[in-house]
């Protein structure tokens, strides 16, 4: 499979822009780990595309800090990113098996599409608590799955107001 990274998800000129610069910042130190940081998910600040100087207020994790996106895309969830997976998610035919199966750790054993996204861009979209202003529309999937398949029935002629 080819680099997550290579997505054009990710062009800087038509996509959210690209990973993190190594070396542009800094993981605040977490002695007791209540934030939950991975600092090896922060390669970086976003330097290109429409987040390249995008402030952030909130996070990493429980922290309140002025900061930069970060990201540090890697493809170690790809086998949940992809037209197989997302197939897959839409094969549920209820809301709760499709939420379950979309979701993850730590409703399923391992992870899925929804953690995967978070995990693969990294960054400070990886965190439980700060990925909101992460930058992303890894939640997409989850609006198609509804309009797919969730639509008010088509009421047959005889029936309509």
């Amino acid at each position: 499979m080819p680099s997550i990274s290579k997505s054009p998800i990710f062009d800087p000129d038509t996509g959210f822009g690209g990973d993190g610069v190594p070396g542009t910042y800094t993981v605040p130190l977490d002695p007791t780990n209540t934030s939950l940081l991975f600092p090896y998910a922060y390669i970086g600040c976003v330097q290109d595309g429409p987040f390249a100087d995008y402030t952030l207020r909130l996070g990493p994790g429980k922290f309140i800090t002025t900061h930069c996106l970060t990201r540090g895309i890697n493809n170690t969830m790809s086998l949940y990113l992809n037209s197989t997976a997302v197939a897959h998610l839409m094969t549920m035919s209820t809301f709760q098996e499709f939420r379950i199966e979309l979701e993850g750790m730590p409703v399923t054993l391992d992870h899925r599409t929804h953690d995967g996204g978070h995990l693969s861009i990294g960054g400070d979209m990886s965190n439980l608590y700060s990925s909101p202003g992460g930058g992303s529309l890894i939640h997409i999937i989850g609006l198609q799955f509804s309009l797919t398949n969730f639509r008010a029935p088509v009421l047959p002629s005889s029936h309509q107001p």
